[in-house]
């Protein structure tokens, strides 16, 4: 028993050995807010000068203890204040990659406006837009599907997932471009990089809870129940 017991305790320090602190940040719906807002109880709402000193404090505080951080933004970056749509989200994309966005996910939100200011965005960002699910008219991906993080001592995938809702929700200016089943567009990258990494992400504008009408659009917990091999689902 003394040696099963010396034998544990020594296989435990190993695991320990090898443990790897990682802290999630996100964001979501941002909608334009870039500054604080009013409502009737809360003068003081919000804002990216907020968020970036959370940001901030959080992800020195992780890295002082040899920790690491990935921020990440679930979708729906677009439409909300004048301020930040009349100027196609300049100052939100500028703002966001000061403050080390690491990844977003195309919400549907991002649909609003003609394809080229889109484009126009992907190019002042410093960040990856994602999206396995959203496909050309001549079938191929629109944006880069995942990201892997590699931090030296863990490997983190980010797919990225967009609902299947924007082609009713935003027809206008998708060009002959459509939403692929987001189950199988999941599965896909999930079965493909499963060996690749040690943590799988999905960032997801799915929406939360589960559809109503699954055999068309999927939530995130239909995700969860449905795909094998998905670590931490990031929702918006």
């Amino acid at each position: 028993m003394r040696k099963v017991s010396i034998l544990f305790i020594l296989l435990l320090l190993t695991i320990l050995s090898f443990a790897v602190h990682l802290t999630i940040l996100h964001i979501n719906d941002t909608h334009g807010h870039a500054w604080a807002f009013s409502e009737w109880r809360n003068p003081n709402i919000g804002g990216f000068a907020y968020i970036s000193t959370l940001v901030k404090q959080i992800r020195k505080e992780v890295e002082s203890k040899g920790g690491h951080v990935l921020f990440l933004h679930a979708g729906d970056i677009n439409t909300g204040v004048p301020e930040s749509d009349l100027l196609d989200a300049e100052p939100d994309i500028v703002a966001l990659s000061m403050m080390g966005l690491d990844a977003v996910v195309l919400g549907n939100h991002e649909f609003d406006n003609p394809r080229d200011v889109l484009l126009k965005q992907m190019h002042l960002a410093s960040f990856p837009f994602l999206s396995c699910n959203f496909v050309k008219p001549n079938g191929e991906l629109f944006t880069k599907p995942y990201i892997i993080k590699d931090f030296g001592d863990i490997k983190v995938a980010i797919i990225g997932v967009t609902t299947e809702e924007t082609m009713i929700l935003e027809p206008i200016y998708l060009e002959g471009a459509k939403f692929v089943n987001a189950v199988d567009s999941v599965k896909k990258y999930v079965e493909m990089l499963r060996d690749k990494v040690d943590l799988i992400v999905v960032l997801s504008h799915l929406g939360y809870g589960e559809s109503e009408e699954p055999e068309k659009y999927t939530r995130d917990v239909d995700l969860a129940k449905k795909v094998d091999g998905i670590d931490v689902i990031v929702g918006g």
